[in-house]
């Protein structure tokens, strides 16, 4: 069990602000950022101007998280040395064989730093999002992506399997995964 200091318990808040404000509107898992129910009234307004669908989960999201790729994340966000440093040492204290890869799924920080991992790919979609050609909500590491043509969609897939290579993470092949077109009905 890690101890942290007064010290780093005021770092680790601070970091936890910093982060949040860079992370994307379309991230809802994090604290005030709406949630699932907020997640399922974005998409009950917009499905009507979508025909495709797809719906996503990363495979074992926690136990695949590459310690390098978050902390190269955690830089280019301009995190301060000393929080990537606590940060560092969250990841290794349960990563006993010295892997690189895993996080606790339970820890105080693992759902800040579970959105941070994927706020990459929340950055590709926000780009297409502001063309008008698809939707995109994601809820920790379960998205959504909603496209207008099959062209569009197509194009979308290509980009989240390109983000996902460069994250070094998976997605779910049959399990927890759809792609269709809205009017056959989904599961969220």
């Amino acid at each position: 069990m890690a101890r942290w200091s007064a010290d780093d318990k005021r770092v680790l808040s601070q970091a936890q602000e910093t982060l949040s404000g860079e992370l994307s509107a379309y991230c809802t898992h994090v604290k005030h950022h709406g949630g699932v129910k907020k997640s399922l009234r974005l998409l009950t307004r917009v499905i009507p101007e979508f025909r495709y669908v797809a719906r996503f989960d990363v495979a074992r999201y926690y136990e695949s998280i590459d310690h390098d790729v978050l902390l190269g994340l955690l830089k280019e966000m301009q995190v301060s040395q000393y929080s990537q440093n606590i940060v560092q040492q969250y990841l290794a204290l349960p990563d006993r064989r010295n892997s690189g890869i895993g996080m606790i799924a339970g820890g105080s920080l693992s759902p800040l730093l579970g959105a941070v991992m994927l706020t990459p790919l929340d950055k590709a979609m926000e780009k297409e999002i502001r063309t008008g050609r698809l939707w995109y909500i994601r809820y920790m590491d379960d998205f959504v992506i909603l496209a207008k043509t099959r062209h569009q969609f197509r194009c979308a897939m290509k980009q989240v399997h390109g983000v996902m290579r460069q994250l070094k993470l998976t997605l779910h092949r049959k399990q927890k995964c759809f792609i269709g077109k809205t009017e056959t009905g989904f599961d969220f």
